[in-house]
């Protein structure tokens, strides 16, 4: 299947002020300026990176609205907020022409030293590669056809000519579709590679110590994990699959016990448990390793060095318990739980130094909030600032920052039709305005 590549929107700059929360009555000052920012309702993926230059790492957050009648289908949004050298955030582009935005990955796909996105589309069973302009806004460049319900994305080379590749989980067709790129934002037809039901995650490393990419999935329906060793030339050997626990969902690579060796981590969504598989450098791995995640429902896990000593920690998100747990590591590939950092729903966490402090910080995403919390550098974090925002989002992208915008308009079964219309509630309201035309070409 040849993908349609070329897709190409113009889009105009976006600067939204963004308000500075009101304090409540006994809840201590917040560490940052600005700790909690208003999002697209239904918030589920997060990717931090510096993607206008400067040094200072910034976020993009992806989301969507389900169907709600009279909208006959989903409606996701993508926002790019850039960070200030205090550590808070000012959002600066935003657009709304996706469906269902599952996951998003970073990567210079156009050799010009400017980092762009890739968004999978869950429900339009489609990569959109959004190329980066150097100040934070982006184009729309080209559009991947994969199978179905692509869930997870992982950006490496994987057959060393200099250009990045594309690895997509797709977790409804059980396979996995790669992508070749070709160093100027278009990619080769894909090939798929059979891995176990429900892939939920995918991440690449070096297993086997070869030099040379590897992938990894993390499989829902059957409980495991499935290792694709990599060729070189961009293609892959069979899966190896090794028991993961119960219900499987986010997958991490990283160093656990300390032995240069690249390990596995998952979470299991049933049983709210860790699983950590060291790997022996050979592309096999041991049984897993179980700690606790604090909680039922663990769905996300992201990986730090919280308490500075060394050793790989965890952050889980736990969806029952409306936790978000932080799991310092013994460097033996065991972990244990500390109190709960903050009691929402986790539907996305990442971790960066966003004050350039030294320590680790960390984001949540919940629904139609991002929250940014400090950390001390001993495996704790700052106070936040708890918020719900008083109107619902309705329409569109509809969002209220400080009750001045209203977006609305765009004809969302179509990604060639529609416009965007803005509004200014009052007319004395600071801040530009701004929309997106979509004027889309195709070419086969």
């Amino acid at each position: 299947m040849r993908p349609r590549q070329s897709l190409v929107a113009r889009v105009i700059f976006i600067s939204l002020p963004i308000a500075i929360l009101p304090m409540s009555p006994g809840i201590a000052t917040p560490l940052f300026p600005n700790l909690v920012y208003l999002v697209s309702p239904y918030a589920s993926t997060i990717l931090v990176a510096d993607f206008n230059n400067d040094g200072i790492q910034d976020f993009a957050v992806a989301g969507s609205r389900p169907y709600s009648p009279p909208i006959p289908t989903p409606i996701g949004s993508l926002d790019v907020f850039l960070g200030k050298s205090d550590g808070s955030f000012a959002v600066t582009w935003g657009v709304s022409v996706l469906r269902s935005p599952a996951a998003l990955a970073a990567g210079d796909f156009n050799g010009d030293g400017i980092l762009d996105i890739v968004c999978a589309d869950s429900d339009t069973n489609q990569l959109y590669v959004l190329l980066g302009n150097g100040d934070g806004s982006f184009v729309f460049w080209s559009r991947l056809d994969v199978h179905r319900d692509p869930y997870s994305v992982a950006v490496a080379d994987f057959d060393h000519d200099g250009n990045l590749d594309l690895a997509v989980s797709d977790f409804g067709s059980g396979d996995i579709a790669v992508f070749l790129g070709l160093g100027n934002g278009m990619f080769r037809p894909l090939v798929s590679y059979a891995v176990d039901p429900f892939p939920n995650s995918i991440a690449s490393g070096d297993f086997n110590s070869d030099g040379i990419v590897d992938l990894a999935t993390a499989n829902q329906g059957s409980n495991d994990v499935s290792i694709l060793l990599g060729k070189g030339d961009g293609t892959f050997a069979p899966q190896i699959r090794f028991p993961a626990g119960s219900d499987p969902t986010s997958l991490k690579v990283g160093d656990f016990n300390g032995d240069s060796i690249q390990d596995l981590v998952t979470v299991e969504f049933s049983l709210g448990e860790v699983d950590v598989l060291l790997g022996h450098g050979d592309g096999t791995f041991d049984h897993a390793i179980v700690s606790s995640a604090g909680g039922v429902g663990a769905s996300s896990v992201a990986l730090g060095d919280f308490n500075q000593d060394g050793k790989e920690d965890l952050v889980v998100g736990n969806s029952y318990f409306e936790s978000t747990s932080i799991l310092l590591g013994d460097g033996h590939g065991e972990f244990v739980a500390t109190s709960p950092v903050n009691t929402v729903v986790a539907t996305g966490l990442a971790v960066g130094d966003f004050n350039r402090d030294g320590s680790q910080d960390l984001i949540i995403v919940t629904d139609d909030r991002v929250i940014v919390l400090q950390g001390s550098g001993d495996g704790t974090f700052g106070p936040h600032i708890p918020f719900t925002p008083g109107n619902a989002f309705s329409d569109m992208v509809t969002q209220d920052f400080n009750g001045w915008l209203s977006v609305g308009g765009l004809t969302p079964d179509s990604l060639g039709s529609g416009r965007w219309n803005v509004q200014r509630a009052a007319p004395d309201s600071p801040g530009r305005l701004a929309c997106v035309d979509p004027r889309w070409r195709f070419q086969q």
